[in-house]
């Protein structure tokens, strides 16, 4: 069955469909379909934002397909989905990637050490955040920034005076489209997104929908009264090392090919692109990027189904609560973390859990972290 809509010619195949768009002709086979469909089942229409797992709700079943206008609609075994055709014109609207294989030579700089429930972090006493601003403890702050990727520390004031004096440490607040400080709690209508819910999280790092996602992300809790809503860590240095070691074809994939980050609400439509593991000109593995909520439609031709699978298998290894850091919240408690290398999530929740929340540039940290390795003789007013 052929037909031609808009700018498209769409044929319904045994394996999926085939849509000749403006810049190529691509085969998307039914697993991608189920994937990527966009209805109010598969995407939350007041965010944009995915509702399904990352690849894990594949179908290889041939469902009933038909076309209107606006959709292609499948009925499956279990359920009716449907995807745009302004998605699918979107699609077949890019051409074909093209493959530069880049496997990663090393994870992490020099002074990184992994962790994961093999390599367990020491734990470590929450420094004080007094003794950060105050510049005495910004050493030991950088080091567990380098050697961990977070740090936690304890007795922040209130406010957002707090925020930017702890941000100065490190290099500047940045300014993104939530602004300088920003606030972050359940019922906030300023942005559409998750996190303004009291629902489960999901692993991920942020901004995959800037060109320069931030490189340091901090929490300090307002307020927190109620059941749930422990923040959760996970290294992923430490999952795509151990990618890494058992399957290389699979980190080959994940260096070479492009995933497409989205963002959109009235006003504002960010989209950027990366791969999920980025190494540097020496092969140095250098900032991992995933996040499903935000993931945008892609398809990298014949690379696709490889490239689908490794993704799940990258997705599996930090899902595995075995490789996870809790952290209970309390006010005053602030959290600092490395958004290159470091995913979080958020268990839900109950009751109030309020936080001020800022990002800071990744060169700016590495500035600073040569500065402590270069001399030891600094003074905290150097800070």
């Amino acid at each position: 069955m052929r037909q031609t809509v808009a700018i498209m010619d769409i044929d319904v195949t045994d394996d999926g469909l085939r849509v000749g768009g403006s810049a190529r002709t691509v085969d998307l086979s039914w697993s991608w379909l189920r994937d990527h469909c966009d209805d109010t089942s598969c995407v939350d229409p007041r965010t944009g934002q995915r509702l399904l797992g990352s690849f894990g709700n594949e179908s290889h079943e041939t469902p009933r397909v038909s076309l209107d206008s606006s959709c292609a609609a499948f009925e499956w075994g279990d359920g009716v989905t449907s995807i745009s055709l302004d998605r699918l014109a979107a699609v077949s609207g890019r051409i074909d990637p093209v493959h530069s294989k880049k496997h990663p030579a090393s994870v992490g700089s020099d002074e990184a050490r992994l962790w994961d429930s093999a390599r367990p972090s020491a734990a470590k006493e929450p420094l004080d955040a007094g003794e950060v601003i105050a510049g005495h403890a910004v050493p030991d702050l950088v080091e567990r920034m380098t050697v961990d990727g977070f740090a936690v520390l304890a007795g922040a004031a209130h406010g957002a005076e707090a925020v930017e004096q702890i941000a100065s440490k490190l290099g500047y607040v940045r300014r993104t489209i939530f602004g300088d400080v920003w606030e972050l709690a359940a019922g906030l209508t300023d942005h559409a997104d998750s996190a303004y819910t009291t629902s489960s999280i999901g692993l991920h790092t942020d901004a995959t929908y800037m060109h320069d996602a931030p490189g340091v992300q901090m929490f300090i809790c307002q307020e927190r009264d109620g059941t749930g809503g422990e923040s959760i860590l996970a290294d992923g240095f430490a999952a795509a090392d151990r990618l890494v070691r058992v399957d290389s074809r699979v980190a080959d994939l994940l260096t070479s090919y492009d995933v497409v980050g989205e963002y959109v609400e009235p006003g504002v439509h960010l989209m950027a692109e990366r791969p999920p593991l980025r190494v540097d000109g020496t092969g140095r593995l250098v900032q991992v990027t995933f996040n499903n909520y935000d993931r945008a439609p892609f398809h990298l031709a014949d690379a696709d189904a490889d490239f689908r699978d490794a993704y799940a298998k990258l997705g599996r290894e930090f899902e595995n609560e075995e490789h996870w850091c809790r952290l209970e919240w309390e006010p005053g408690q602030v959290l600092l973390f490395d958004n290159w290398r470091v995913l979080h999530a958020r268990a839900a929740f109950t009751g109030a859990r309020r936080f001020l929340g800022a990002y800071i540039n990744h060169e700016d940290l590495d500035s600073v972290a040569r500065l402590v390795g270069r001399s030891g003789d600094l003074q905290a007013d150097d800070f």
